[in-house]
């Protein structure tokens, strides 16, 4: 495991437990903050050096996590695959679609898996929604509505929001409908806060309008789905549900039993953490096809460069 901050902390580290993950050894810029993570999550060794931790362990490990700062991943994961490991990144995995095209590149030459983690295509609510995509009762999307509205944080700048945090509402577009083929987008910055309002068009020629800010608030509804088929629907209501509806027909509602405290209905699950790891596994362990792979995480930033580009000045 490579990271040892606070996202790693207080959800890559305790998601690999879930999973069922053996933690050899994790790395941090300093060894204190490295030992202290080890010791809290009984990790066997603590590194400040990823060179040396790989020398020393490479090969006891099967593969590597890393969970850095958006632009500082193309080293460490050229040095893990160097040294002969799959690797599982973070999204976005980079800040731009040319250094994400390099890691492509590096991982097919190393013959090694290297899979980025849009944990929502993991998610149990957005898994049953993309099952009703694909079931017969459904056929063909028409449109579809997505709000994306989370508190403040320190994005920068509108670019920043949209490539870091954003990109999830993006990638998610991409999983349920396949490539966008038009994109039009506006935008609003005030102060530290942002909002991007795009349009787009897909290859099964369903449309889409994503509303996408950092102006809410972490304590309010962060995010909602809704996608329209002819007289059937499909709503995720901020991870909480899934439902679909048929003209004429009871609708059918999934929900999380949150009352039952097993880790099934733990956040870590219902956001996609978990899954995304532990399809991780598989694709090491049994070679399964990689769902999120960094080819699919360079097109969802190419996806984010072209809403960028179709804002005005």
């Amino acid at each position: 495991m490579v990271g040892c901050g606070w996202h790693a902390t207080h959800t890559t580290y305790p998601a690999l437990i879930d999973a069922g993950f053996d933690l050899r050894a994790c790395c941090a810029l300093h060894l204190d903050r490295a030992r202290a993570t080890a010791g809290r999550f009984g990790v066997a060794a603590a590194y400040d050096r990823l060179d040396q931790l790989l020398e020393e362990r490479a090969s006891e490990l099967e593969a590597a996590v890393l969970v850095l700062p958006p632009d500082a991943y193309d080293g460490p994961v050229r040095a893990c695959l160097a040294a002969g490991l799959p690797v599982f990144c973070e999204k976005p995995a980079a800040l731009d679609s040319a250094t994400l095209a390099g890691l492509e590149a590096a991982s097919a030459a190393a013959g090694l898996p290297v899979m980025v983690g849009y944990p929502r295509r993991f998610a149990p609510p957005y898994e049953r929604a993309r099952g009703l995509l694909e079931d017969d009762r459904f056929g063909r999307a028409l449109a579809y509505q997505a709000h994306w509205s989370m508190g403040p944080g320190e994005f920068g700048s509108l670019a920043y929001f949209l490539r870091e945090n954003a990109v999830h509402q993006l990638d998610l577009a991409r999983w349920l409908l396949g490539e966008a083929t038009e994109v039009a987008a506006l935008a609003v910055e005030r102060g530290d806060r942002h909002a991007v309002a795009a349009t787009m068009r897909f290859t099964n020629g369903a449309v889409a309008t994503l509303g996408l800010d950092d102006a809410g608030s972490w304590d309010h509804v962060n995010e909602w789905l809704g996608i329209t088929g002819e007289g059937v629907a499909i709503v995720v209501d901020n991870l909480e549900s899934c439902v679909f509806r048929a003209t004429g027909e009871p609708e059918l509602r999934w929900a999380p039993n949150f009352s039952t405290p097993v880790p099934r209905n733990s956040s870590l699950r219902l956001t996609g953490f978990v899954g995304a790891l532990e399809h991780f596994a598989l694709v090491v362990r049994e070679a399964a096809p990689c769902l999120s792979d960094v080819a699919s995480a360079r097109r969802t930033t190419e996806l984010a460069e072209r809403v960028l580009g179709a804002i005005s000045p």
